[in-house]
């Protein structure tokens, strides 16, 4: 048996040079052993279109970080398996598997935790509502989870928030109804969501300047990092910040991110006729969610839209643009 004192400091083992496995090889491969095939019996069980290890190496068991001390090929395996069990059942290789941290590998996903890229990557895209686990008095906000939706979607990424589940199991009560708004959210606006990709720009806004940091250059409004809490709750964009993705067949969607609570007119730069983006001629503009015409008009320096007033939307909305065909 392992004495109590002898990882007295296991706080600090995950990020440091030692680690769990190194004075204790036979336990190290009957654990790589056995993590490997419960996640093997899982895919056979469940047939999931995504396998996630979290971690701070390179992949589990490389030897370094909190695997110090023991390598070996269980992560590699149980890629395989996954892989190969897919194309057996499916035809085609139509699953992913994502192993954080990992280096870049066509064969694997690759996150970008609680934070947003700066560009548009093809990455996949996280966060926690209150923290990685349960505790009491999180914050339960379903526009947190639309807008670190729409950041993540509009630079070609994928998203997954974690939502925390109580010691017995359970949601809490507040929890289940942010997932039901959810819900509600995507299923007007999923059609801009699911099966999209970037558009030739990920958003555009006014640009401001980090008063912590004077001498960075001035960025687009974003939706804040980190762990989902009352901070995001309260956080709020400005009617001049938008999104951009692109449909399966290629429909363009533009978001707001801010629903104006009175009749107004949008202005969109990115798709004035003279804009670098937009090289077509704009055919129509709808908005998700409505079932009357809008008023709009496209520019040189930009697409102009007329956005009625008293509209039950909540948190974003969509507008549905289609471009002629040249």
């Amino acid at each position: 048996m392992v004495g109590r004192t002898q990882y007295k400091d296991i706080d600090v083992i995950a990020f440091g040079n030692k680690g769990i496995f190194q004075d204790h090889q036979a336990y190290a491969q009957w654990y790589a052993e056995w993590w490997a095939r419960r996640i093997m019996d899982a895919v056979d069980k469940y047939d999931p279109d995504l396998i996630y290890t979290d971690g701070n190496g390179k992949w589990p068991f490389s030897g370094t970080h909190s695997a110090s001390g023991f390598k070996c090929d269980a992560a590699a395996r149980v890629v395989a398996d996954f892989y190969n069990k897919a194309d057996k059942r499916h035809g085609k290789t139509d699953v992913l598997a994502c192993i954080k941290f990992a280096p870049n590998n066509p064969a694997l996903g690759i996150t970008y935790e609680v934070n947003f890229p700066s560009k548009i990557m093809t990455e996949k895209g996280e966060n926690p509502v209150g923290d990685w686990y349960y505790a009491p008095g999180y914050t339960y906000e379903a526009s947190s989870m639309v807008y670190s939706l729409l950041e993540y979607a509009s630079r070609d990424g994928n998203y997954a928030c974690a939502v925390p589940i109580t010691p017995d199991g359970d949601l809490e009560p507040a929890c289940i109804t942010m997932l039901k708004d959810m819900g509600e959210w995507m299923k007007i606006n999923g059609e801009g969501i699911y099966g999209s990709k970037a558009w030739k720009t990920w958003g555009e806004g006014e640009l401001i300047s980090d008063p912590k940091k004077p001498e960075k250059a001035p960025t687009l409004r974003v939706f804040p990092g980190g762990a989902l809490s009352k901070h995001h709750a309260g956080f709020k964009y400005e009617t001049s910040d938008f999104r951009f993705t692109e449909a399966k067949n290629g429909q363009l969607y533009v978001w707001m991110l801010r629903i104006p609570e009175q009749k107004t007119t949008l202005k969109i730069n990115s798709l004035g006729s003279q804009s670098e983006y937009c090289k077509s001629k704009i055919k129509s503009v709808s908005l998700l969610g409505y079932a009357k015409k809008l008023k709009w008009k496209q520019k040189s320096d930009g697409l102009y839209v007329d956005f009625p007033a008293g509209l039950n939307l909540k948190y974003a909305a969509g507008l549905k643009v289609e471009l002629k065909k040249k």
